[in-house]
């Protein structure tokens, strides 16, 4: 397990980044209300107040508060639960939130210094309050692509972002997938996609940016469906 400081040092930069580009992109949304097709049912602004109400958890999880599911399937509707108790917020509103819930959940989890604290996340497994973040920087690189698709506008991922996203997911995963032993080889942008189903996996198997290997490499058309939607 990497030390606290070091995992901080990159994760927490790499979440600052991406929160701005995504306050950014709200506030520059020509129509808040627009429909995101990836997130079916949300619109850029109901994606906005889902991130400012899952920032809140990683500053929750360590001190014991918040609510957590006991599996990935109760998940939707605590996020609709949550997104409602933010009433009529307006975009620009919500996107000022999250920046701030961003910030003080950084200054806190860096508060902790070499006493840091794990807690129990959806799911069931326990997560250490810093590596945690990798799984809000998924949040905000995944919901960041799908308002930039909806808008029409540029959202490139990076591969270094990727690889603290998985950091962070691992920790977690028995609680969201059964396990099944296939060795996966992918581009980082494309995997990351491809496993918060934004876009089809043979997609990037026909292109060979993603391939498998290993005792049981026919079980990599099924690999997605292995796990519960993030």
């Amino acid at each position: 397990m990497k030390t606290a400081a070091v995992y901080l040092d990159r994760v927490l930069p790499a979440i600052d980044l991406v929160a701005e580009r995504f306050v950014t992109l709200v506030i520059g949304a020509p129509d808040p209300a627009a429909p995101v097709p990836t997130a079916p049912g949300w619109t850029v602004r109901d994606v906005a107040a889902h991130l400012a109400t899952v920032a809140v958890r990683y500053a929750d999880g360590p001190e014991g508060r918040g609510t957590w599911t006991k599996t990935p399937v109760e998940l939707p509707e605590l996020n609709h639960d949550q997104i409602a108790t933010l009433g009529t917020m307006s975009a620009v509103e919500l996107a000022a939130r999250l920046r701030k819930e961003v910030a003080a959940v950084g200054g806190q989890i860096q508060g902790y210094g070499n006493a840091m604290p794990s807690f129990r996340f959806h799911g069931g497994e326990q997560v250490r309050a810093d590596i945690a973040l990798g799984i809000l920087l998924g949040e905000l690189v995944v919901h960041g692509w799908d308002v930039a698709q909806a808008l029409r506008r540029p959202w490139p991922i990076d591969p270094g972002h990727v690889a603290m996203i998985f950091e962070g997911l691992n920790p977690v995963l028995p609680g969201w997938v059964r396990p099944e032993r296939v060795h996966i080889s992918a581009d980082p942008a494309p995997f990351l996609l491809t496993c918060y189903r934004r876009e089809p996996q043979w997609k990037h198997i026909a292109t060979g940016r993603i391939l498998a290997w290993g005792r049981k490499p026919w079980l990599a058309p099924t690999l997605i469906s292995r796990f519960h939607t993030p």
